[in-house]
Parts: C-alpha cells; structure tokens; sequence
C-alpha cells in the first residue's frame, strides 16, 4: 500500500494499538491496515507491509513481490485485464476538496467549478472525472494526496478531487480546508462501483481470490 491515503492508510512515527510495523521503519495503520489485518489472522499468517508508490503496487503484485494490494484500490475493466479483484469491501462517493474561506466553499453543483483549475490523482478516477466539470481547467495530475494538497494550500489550483472519506480525513489535519458535496444529481457521473475499493491479487494466487 502507499501509506499515504488517509484514512484507508497512512504512515505514522509512534505504535499504537492498531499499527502495524513498515519494513524500513515506522508504522502503518488506517482503515486498509485493519482490513489486512483482519485477513492476515484468518488464514494463519504473518501480516507484512510494504510502502510503495501508486504506481508501483501492481507490478510489485504481477511479479510476486507482494501478495495482494489493500490500497484503496478500485475494480476497473482495465486493471481486470493484469491483476483479479476481491469483492467489494468500501463504498464511497465523490467530492471536492476547497480552501475555507473560497467562494467555492458553497458551491452546490459541478457548473460551480466552471472555470476553475482542478487536481485529481495520477492514473485514477479521482483524475478522468474532473473532465465532467464544464470549462474546467484540467490541472496535470499528480501521485500521492500530499502533494496534491500542497498545490491546494499553496493556491496553484482551486479544487481536489477525492472520495468522502479520504477528504475528511485530509481537513482533520489541515484546517484551512473544507469539502464540498453535491446535490442529488449535480455531482460527478460515477457508478457505485467506480467509487468502491476491492483487495487486488495476482491472476495466478488462487489462495486469494
């Protein structure tokens, strides 16, 4: 996992009750690491973690190097073609991530954003759906959250996409910003399943599936 999307998961200096050890030092914990847990005690076997980039967890699973990806990840078609899925253990919806205090803080619909610069995670949905926003100003996407959120603080863009929980868990440690959900009908396009997060295995990890 990357360790770095609260609140599914995070990298934290001091142990507590529910981290667990990283390889190379400090903690894991957050909502992916209690689920591997959980799963890791079930079939008898000793839970490691491994912090990696987004873009690293899936090769790390095709070439073995890990066993499964408990990351927030999402079921696509696409990725269906490289590596199986679980079923659903998370559902979610999306929103926008805004400085308190910006007009856009009582925004209400999509055509709210029009105009205006938007940031979504590399090779993601949180990234393809910011397309749905009219006249938008597609900002090049980024990695990881913290960053993200960093162009956010720093005024470089006006809006971040992300999931419901993973923005509430970037205000609750940064106070300067807010999260906007939309009315019925006035948010993203996504179906239920674009927003749910499954444990990605390799094709040939039948122990797993």
């Amino acid at each position: 996992m990357e360790c770095n999307y609260a609140p599914f998961n995070w990298t934290q200096v001091n142990e507590t009750k529910t981290s667990v050890p990283l390889e190379g030092g400090g903690f894991a914990d957050g909502y992916d690491v209690a689920i591997a847990k959980a799963i890791a005690d079930y079939l008898g076997k000793d839970l490691v973690i491994k912090k990696m980039s987004w873009d690293g967890l899936e090769p790390a699973l095709q070439s073995g190097v890990i066993d499964a990806v408990i990351a927030g990840m999402t079921d696509t078609a696409e990725r269906r073609k490289r590596v199986d899925f679980t079923d659903t253990y998370y559902e979610s919806q999306m929103v926008l991530i805004v400085r308190k205090g910006d007009s856009l803080e009582n925004a209400k619909s999509l055509d709210d954003f029009s105009g205006k610069k938007v940031l979504g995670q590399l090779n993601t949905l949180y990234d393809t759906v910011i397309d749905q926003i009219p006249n938008v100003q597609h900002a090049t996407a980024l990695e990881d959250y913290p960053a993200m959120v960093m162009q956010l603080n720093t005024k470089l863009v006006d809006a971040v996409t992300a999931e419901l929980p993973v923005a509430a868990g970037i205000i609750a440690t940064n106070p300067d910003l807010t999260y906007v959900e939309f009315e019925e009908g006035k948010g993203f396009d996504v179906d239920l399943t674009d927003t749910s997060v499954s444990i990605a295995v390799s094709k040939e990890n039948t122990e797993l599936k």
